[in-house]
């Protein structure tokens, strides 16, 4: 994997911008764990006596359904949090005054794709596409607001 920049500023940028791509895939987990709990609790069956002891501890109906109530609660919570990140991550990316950086940003870091599907798509060649990338990321600027006096700028 080529490295784009090492500059500190373009790695704190870069990481920010890719909070939304983790929280999607967070999501996306949590979602295939949600599925997963309704698949387990639509296969339910009936006991079977084979006169065999018990070996393991049995997990009860009132276990799946609350399993699932966690994820489906906890499937919302991601969800939220990554629509929010979505929101102001796309509000950063359409500050940009270059359409051809803001297209790279949105689908690099909106739409998951890779710097190669980018220049495939866009018809450019993948260095270009780097180059794009780069002078977006660097042009960006990120104000994070911890507070009062704690605002701080990411140029």
């Amino acid at each position: 994997m080529r490295t784009i920049s090492n500059d500190s500023f373009f790695q704190n940028k870069k990481a920010y911008l890719m909070k939304y791509r983790l929280l999607a895939k967070k999501a996306e987990r949590t979602a295939r764990k949600l599925d997963q709990a309704e698949f387990e609790l639509i296969a339910i069956k009936s006991p079977s006596f084979n006169g065999l002891p018990k070996t393991t501890a049995r997990i009860t109906l009132d276990d799946k359904i609350a399993r699932k109530e966690r994820l489906e609660n906890q499937f919302k919570r991601e969800i939220k949090q990554a629509s929010k990140k979505r929101s102001e991550i796309y509000e950063l990316i359409d500050g940009l005054d270059n359409p051809k950086q803001a297209e790279v940003l949105d689908q690099y870091f909106i739409q998951q794709k890779t710097i190669e599907a980018i220049a495939k798509d866009m018809h450019y060649s993948t260095s270009y596409i780097i180059k794009l990338y780069r002078q977006g990321v660097e042009t960006i600027t990120i104000k994070e607001f911890g507070g009062g006096d704690n605002a701080k700028t990411i140029d």
